[in-house]
């Protein structure tokens, strides 16, 4: 016993002695800050020297918060579920994860870290729109645990497991307690009829027109569009997979009610309305559906009608902003705003550009410049739009242009974000560099 006191009161005074060494270290600096030699801004408050240091790939649990300017603006604590972070391997390059490699745990500390390096992390709106982009922000961090990645990997089967069981004895507990009397489909799904439909079933293809009500498992109603008509194409992803086979398994004009496994529901992922791993009761009705062949040519009819109107968009647009000298091949129109060094790029040229993608109103789309990332592609290999391919081939070297393109050397029938089908496009587009 007294050798133990020996020993603990030699590791305490050890302990002492670097964390004493440490804060000598850190007053060292005007601000009370140390700096590695790769730039990154760090002071320790507690430090606990004989405790583990995480490896790359480790998982780190901890507790952080960032302030700018003495505001904070992110607490972890706020939130129920634990922090975790997969260290990097940061091989010293400035950034939170070099930071994160020197703690123990049980150690807390701040790390300064450039404006620009924050929004990367956390995104765009993690700091306040009239940021100073030269300023620092503070973030200040207590590592608590360190998990390798196989054991993480077995917490996470673990809880995978718990949650698994825990959501099949719900629905075998609703089965019993509500007297269901069908058998579940190979998939587990139950579709009960409660009120017959009439002729052929709908497939994979075919447009249906239904409503429902969408509950937990428990009843609660999170989606309730019992009164209006919803209309969705089967095979195309548009609603989870229990809810398709169930409707595939009705007839025009009926009734269901489906028992839907979380596995045919939102998963283990869940969404914004559906938590991970919840069982759903939906009551849905098949008020009518077309098949797949009366899909097909209703689409194509609209079609034709959708790329009528563009052309027409396309052309009123020339005429209203006075461009229609200004076409060089149907469907591009082209303004040169300066001019480049007379140097063309060749099909098979490597080229790199900035650009500006907007929609006919004014609405801007897309910015290499908000990126602060040139654009490069091969000109002529077919890996950019058929509009692209013509524009910049038309350019030399250092020109800017605007550039006015139909829907059909665009997008065409493709839908990308605030671009819809058949849509006309206009770009702003610098030629930079030619290889």
């Amino acid at each position: 016993m007294y050798k133990q006191i020996k020993v603990m009161k030699r590791i305490n005074f050890f302990m002492a002695l670097g964390i004493i060494t440490f804060l000598i270290c850190c007053c060292q600096n005007k601000n009370g800050y140390n700096r590695t030699s790769s730039g990154l801004d760090y002071r320790f408050y507690l430090l606990n020297s004989l405790n583990s240091k995480p490896l790359p790939s480790d998982v780190l649990t901890v507790d952080m918060k960032y302030a700018y300017l003495d505001s904070v603006l992110y607490r972890s604590a706020d939130y129920e579920k634990d922090l975790r972070i997969i260290l990097k391997n940061h091989q010293n390059d400035g950034s939170l994860h070099e930071g994160l490699a020197m703690m123990h745990i049980g150690d807390s500390a701040s790390f300064l870290l450039p404006v620009d390096t924050v929004l990367k992390i956390f995104g765009k709106d993690a700091l306040p729109m009239d940021v100073n982009h030269n300023d620092k922000v503070r973030i200040d961090i207590k590592l608590v645990d360190i998990k390798s990645s196989d054991e993480f990997q077995q917490e996470i089967d673990l809880l995978r497991r718990q949650n698994e069981e825990l959501s099949m004895a719900l629905v075998e507990e609703y089965v019993l307690k509500n007297n269901i009397k069908v058998k579940p489909l190979a998939s587990g799904l139950y579709c009960q009829e409660t009120e017959k439909g009439y002729g052929s079933k709908p497939e994979k293809g075919c447009k249906v027109q239904i409503s429902y009500i969408a509950k937990y498992i428990n009843g609660v109603v999170f989606d309730n569009a019992s009164d209006t008509v919803v209309e969705i194409l089967l095979g195309a992803n548009k609603i989870f997979p229990g809810m398709e086979e169930g409707i595939m398994n009705m007839r025009k004009g009926g009734k269901a009610s489906l028992i839907i496994p979380y596995q045919l529901a939102f998963g283990e992922e869940g969404n914004r309305l559906v938590p991970a791993f919840m069982p759903l009761l939906i009551d849905v009705e098949l008020i009518d559906f077309k098949n797949a062949n009366e899909v097909a040519k209703e689409d194509a009819a609209k079609a034709k009608q959708a790329i009528v109107e563009a052309k027409m968009i396309f052309n009123d647009y020339l005429k209203e902003n006075d461009l229609l000298n200004k076409q060089v091949v149907d469907g591009l129109a082209y303004v040169k705003i300066s001019d480049g060094n007379g140097q063309k790029p060749l099909r098979g040229s490597k080229v790199r550009v900035h650009y500006i993608g907007k929609l006919f109103d004014g609405t801007v789309f897309d910015s290499s410049y908000d990126r602060n990332q040139p654009f490069e592609f091969t000109l002529g290999n077919g890996g950019v739009l058929p509009g692209w391919d013509i524009a910049v081939s038309l350019m030399s070297k250092g020109e800017k242009a605007v550039f006015v393109m139909s829907q059909d050397i665009a997008y065409r029938d493709y839908s990308l974000g605030l671009i819809k089908p058949y849509t006309n496009l206009i770009y702003e587009i610098k030629l930079l560099e030619i290889e």
